[in-house]
């Protein structure tokens, strides 16, 4: 039976593209789809065959990784306030069956869900938590000085408004529990304290469409070994970064494919070897079937899209949210880590050559590899959602 479903998003690339190939599986199902998003995203969302509402946005991500980021609680909040008015105006007296929630936007969904007494999802892309593990504390761990702040007496307000009463602590960053069902796009077993996870948690892996709009690729034939070099999305500024990678490369007898994003003058990179090409956006899939490492910022798309196609990572944490991803890639030996003050081109070489003669890597990565595709993906996540629409749940 068809249902009509809301998903919330913050504007993020890396909380939104793995929620597409879902949508799209469920608009192919019959179900009615509407889409929070901003207008940036609002083509890519569309193609999924999904109902896009826009809002304005303020912007939450401009303060991610500056030093006043301890105070990005109340930003996401007004975040969440403005996408609560944009979804009211836009359903008046209607309800959809489910809301489907990012975990950033997760003040909106549950105001939502509990208004109207419908049954919730949280989507989360990146480390889930529960009653034994926090993704924050983690996250923070030798973070000196660093804390997050929540915005009591504004939250308090916002349930105010909306007739809640509460508990309070459901609303609030550091101290919100999980929702009673979550989609968690890794798997189990990258999942710190995986084994701690009730049945609350589907843990899907990824969830990849063909995402044509990151356009197409031609491997280069040369019989080199290959290297995918990112930042993502969201801290991909750093020049210095892919500087050290193209000196790195140019003394190797390696192919380098760099995905350099929105935020660098690629004529800053200077004059490039004959073995280094530059993009600004690349499919990473299609490259990563060729790649024999990915060298990353360890956001978990990134990290997943590498894991399923079996490719060890050398990670470069460029801030605090994906520091957890790095450690638990060194941690179970698929990979390794390079703290960003260590990072430049000798460095990189020695860490190529220590992935080389590993002997025990490539049986590590088949066995992440079988885990990460084996994790349901992309029809696991949609029978959730869709359980959730049925009348008997």
């Amino acid at each position: 039976m068809a249902s009509s479903i809301l998903f919330v998003n913050i504007p993020a690339r890396g909380h939104v593209f793995p929620t597409l190939a879902v949508v799209a599986e469920l608009t192919a199902r019959g179900h009615a789809v509407t889409y929070v998003t901003v207008d940036e995203f609002a083509d890519t969302v569309r193609a999924t065959g999904a109902e896009v509402l826009t809002y304005p946005s303020v912007n939450p991500l401009e303060l991610v990784g500056k030093p006043e980021s301890g105070g990005a609680p109340a930003v996401f909040l007004r975040e969440n306030i403005a996408m609560l008015k944009a979804i009211e105006a836009h359903y008046g007296a209607g309800r959809p069956d489910v809301v489907v929630y990012d975990e950033a936007a997760f003040q909106a969904g549950r105001v939502l869900a509990r208004k109207w007494g419908r049954p919730a999802v949280q989507s989360t892309p990146s480390f889930a938590f529960n009653e034994h593990f926090s993704f924050i504390a983690k996250m923070l761990e030798g973070a000196e000085g660093f804390t997050l702040t929540d915005p009591v007496a504004e939250t308090e307000a916002l349930l105010t408004a909306h007739g809640l009463a509460g508990p309070l602590d459901d609303f609030l960053w550091t101290r919100r529990g999980p929702e009673k069902r979550n989609i968690v796009y890794l798997t189990r077993d990258f999942q710190y304290e995986g084994q701690t996870f009730d049945d609350r948690f589907a843990f899907v892996g990824p969830c990849l469409g063909e995402r044509n709009f990151l356009g197409d690729w031609t491997p280069p034939g040369d019989g080199r070994p290959l290297a995918l070099v990112s930042l993502g999305t969201v801290h991909n500024g750093n020049l210095d970064f892919f500087r050290a990678g193209v000196e790195a490369f140019a003394g190797l007898e390696w192919h380098a494919v760099m995905s350099v994003g929105d935020k660098v003058d690629i004529a800053d990179l200077g004059p490039l070897p004959a073995n280094v090409e530059i993009h600004r956006w690349v499919p990473h899939r299609q490259v990563l079937d060729q790649a024999s490492v990915f060298i990353t910022h360890g956001g978990t798309g990134s990290v997943m899209e590498s894991l399923l196609a079996g490719v060890p990572l050398v990670v470069v944490p460029q801030w605090l949210d994906v520091e957890p991803n790095a450690a638990r890639i060194a941690e179970l030996g698929l990979g390794r880590l390079i703290p960003p003050d260590e990072y430049d081109a000798e460095r990189l070489r020695t860490t190529l050559r220590e992935l080389s003669a590993d002997a025990g890597l490539p049986s590590r990565m088949e066995a992440m590899r079988q885990h990460t595709a084996g994790a349901g993906g992309t029809r696991r996540a949609a029978d959730v959602i869709e359980a959730e629409t049925s009348p008997t749940r």
